[in-house]
C-alpha cells in the first residue's frame, strides 16, 4: 500500500462578510497525490466532536462540506491504495484560508 502522501488542498471560505463566530462557511478541498495526480472517490470526512459528515470526491478530485458552523474541526481522507490521512484544522475569523499538505 502507498504511504497517503496526497497533496490537499483544503480551502477555507466565510460564505459572506459577517465576522460573528457561529457564520456558516465552507470547506472545500481539492486531492492530488505525490505527483499531482487527482485522487477522485476518495471519502472524505468532516469530524466535529461527536458529528461526522461524509462525502466523495468528485472525478476532479474536488470535496466540500457547506454550511459548516463550527471554528474547530477535523478532516479525515480515506482511500483506496493509500493510507488514511488525518488533520485538524481551525478557521481564523472573517479570512479565507488556504493550506496545501503532503
Amino acid at each position: 500500500m502507498r504511504v497517503y502522501s496526497a497533496l490537499l488542498a483544503v480551502f477555507f471560505m466565510v460564505v459572506g462578510f459577517n465576522t460573528h463566530a457561529q457564520s456558516p462557511k465552507v470547506v472545500q478541498g481539492l486531492l492530488r497525490d505525490s505527483l499531482s495526480r487527482v485522487v477522485s472517490g476518495a471519502t472524505v470526512e468532516f469530524i466535529d466532536g461527536k458529528d461526522t459528515l461524509k462525502t466523495g470526491a468528485s472525478v476532479g478530485g474536488v470535496f466540500t462540506f457547506n454550511n459548516v458552523k463550527s471554528d474547530k474541526f477535523k478532516l479525515r481522507v480515506v482511500s483506496l491504495g493509500f493510507e488514511p490521512f488525518e488533520q485538524e484544522y481551525t478557521f481564523r475569523q472573517g479570512s479565507l484560508d488556504s493550506w496545501f499538505l503532503r
